[in-house]
């Protein structure tokens, strides 16, 4: 059974995942960080330069509904 957290994340279409990633740290939340993680979630090349910030963030979020890509939250 997935912890709140987890299951909290998938909750409303991914509502809550897309915020997570929108309020993360700025430092952690940077551009490239979530380029990044897209390349490497897809397994493709795309950039910053083909999708916005907030598209590649959306998706993402969509992966995280769709259980191909895990967020485990840490806590303090």
């Amino acid at each position: 059974m997935l912890s709140p957290a987890i299951s909290h994340l998938k909750a409303m279409n991914g509502y809550f995942a897309q915020q997570f990633f929108i309020y993360l740290h700025n430092t952690l939340n940077s551009e490239d960080v979530v380029s990044g993680l897209y390349q490497y979630a897809m397994q493709s090349p795309v950039a910053l330069s083909d999708y916005t910030k907030g598209e590649l963030i959306e998706e993402l979020s969509l992966l995280v509904t769709q259980n191909k890509l895990l967020i485990i939250p840490l806590y303090e």
